[in-house]
């Protein structure tokens, strides 16, 4: 059992990276691949960036893994897990073998000098005095 918990109210860069078996090989995968790959990319929002399909291999004749990435911003690492496996299942059908599927998450890196960026990018839309921003 896992157990998280939250530490702090602030919210993190978690990149996450899931790796989920689909059966029936590469023919199946190339029906179905496209669609999901749309389906992926569109799950993209205010906490979820870039998610997108990362890479394809092929296990046996009859199974593909693949490698799911994006980027969760997240209180604690249970709560950007719990988002990954969201943007997944939103966009998969009933055909993955997900009892298998494995998570990578880890903090951002760079994360803090993220932050920074965004900080100057928030001042410099901030209004000034006279009604124009910086």
């Amino acid at each position: 059992m896992i157990v998280c918990m939250p530490i702090s109210t602030d919210h993190a860069r978690w990149a996450v990276r899931l790796t989920v078996a689909r059966p029936g090989g590469w023919r199946a995968w190339a029906e179905v691949g496209p669609d999901f790959e749309r389906d992926i990319i569109a799950q993209a929002s205010d906490t979820i960036f870039d998610p997108r399909v990362e890479g394809i291999s092929r296990r046996g004749a009859e199974q593909v893994r693949v490698n799911i990435a994006m980027t969760v911003t997240a209180v604690d690492i249970g709560q950007a897990a719990t988002a990954a496996w969201w943007v997944f299942r939103k966009a998969a059908d009933d055909g993955w073998d997900a009892e298998d599927a494995i998570a990578d998450i880890r903090p951002e890196r760079n994360a803090g000098k993220l932050r920074l960026w965004e900080a100057i990018q928030a001042r410099a839309r901030r209004p000034t005095s006279t009604g124009m921003t910086n």
